[in-house]
C-alpha cells in the first residue's frame, strides 16, 4: 500500500507542474471530468480508512 500511495504522490506532483495553459478547452474539460472520477475513488478509499480507524 505504501508504494501505491507513493506512486499517487509522484503523479500529483507531475500534475501540479503541468503547463495546462496550452491545453485545448476539450482537454481541460476531459481532464476535469477524469480528475473528478479519481477524486471520488480516492475519497471512497479515504472513508474506508477512516472507518477502520
Amino acid at each position: 500500500m505504501d508504494e501505491a500511495l507513493a506512486v499517487l504522490d509522484r503523479a500529483v506532483v507531475r500534475c501540479r507542474s503541468a503547463s495546462v495553459w496550452a491545453w485545448s478547452d476539450a482537454e481541460l474539460v476531459d481532464s476535469l471530468d477524469y480528475m473528478h472520477t479519481l477524486i471520488q475513488q480516492l475519497t471512497a478509499f479515504q472513508l474506508r480508512l477512516v472507518r477502520e480507524v
